[in-house]
């Protein structure tokens, strides 16, 4: 989807009840070659998130998508200096991803049992 629907899903989803929080897969693209004729600018799934990060007080991450070519490892690695300036965790693969949110609600659910 192009960078306006991108952001209207991810709003809905935030406001989804049913929704605890939010996990977007994003693919680390290299630049395009300086020769290239240049694109008019467009929200980016990674534009989306950060905003709709600021709009929720959900748990929003994102996983990186990339290949091993030295441009793609580099904007993965400049993506992943985006979000996590913008406070948002960014994981290498959905294992990953699933087993930080996995510990992070057994810690909450254990802090509560803790308190009751």
């Amino acid at each position: 989807p192009n960078g306006k629907r991108m952001r209207r899903i991810l709003e809905i989803l935030a406001q989804d009840d049913n929704i605890d929080n939010l996990a977007l897969l994003l693919g680390a693209r290299a630049p395009a070659p300086t020769n290239a004729p240049a694109a008019a600018p467009t929200e980016t799934p990674m534009d989306s998130l950060i905003a709709v990060k600021k709009t929720t007080a959900k748990p929003v991450m994102a996983i990186l998508s990339w290949s091993f070519s030295p441009p793609q490892v580099q904007a993965a690695l400049d993506m992943m200096g985006k979000l996590q300036s913008e406070r948002i965790p960014a994981f290498l693969s959905p294992e990953r991803c699933a087993s930080s949110l996995r510990k992070a609600y057994d810690y909450y659910a254990w802090k509560k049992s803790v308190r009751a």
